[in-house]
């Protein structure tokens, strides 16, 4: 399953933002960083659950940036997708909300 989510917000100095594979942020661990990505997630024995958030530069004429949101699960077994079922009519909600969790405590610690 895979849903995207776009927003925007003004350019942030993105250089100065320490964080490194193998490290939580939240209950969340980075498994890869580029220069406009963090590929995120968690593993269990029912599903692996990765998000990517990509980092885009607006250009027309603005000084904002686009960050976008890409989800999928993989379930390993039926427990996995037992799981999720009851979670899917939620999940866009439930990524809106970490996200901005997630920008609000970046934030800060900048």
């Amino acid at each position: 399953m895979r849903i995207s989510i776009i927003s925007f917000r003004r350019r942030r100095d993105t250089d100065s933002f320490q964080f490194e594979p193998g490290e939580q942020l939240d209950i969340f661990k980075l498994y890869t960083r580029t220069e406009n990505e963090l590929i995120m997630g968690e593993d269990d024995k029912h599903l692996s659950f990765r998000f990517s958030l990509l980092l885009e530069n607006i250009n027309d004429g603005t000084i904002k940036q686009r960050i976008t949101l890409t989800t999928g699960v993989e379930f390993k077994n039926l427990f996995g997708r037992l799981y999720f079922f009851p979670v899917k009519p939620f999940h866009q909600l439930i990524v809106k909300r970490t996200l901005k969790k997630m920008i609000r405590k970046i934030e800060k610690e900048k």
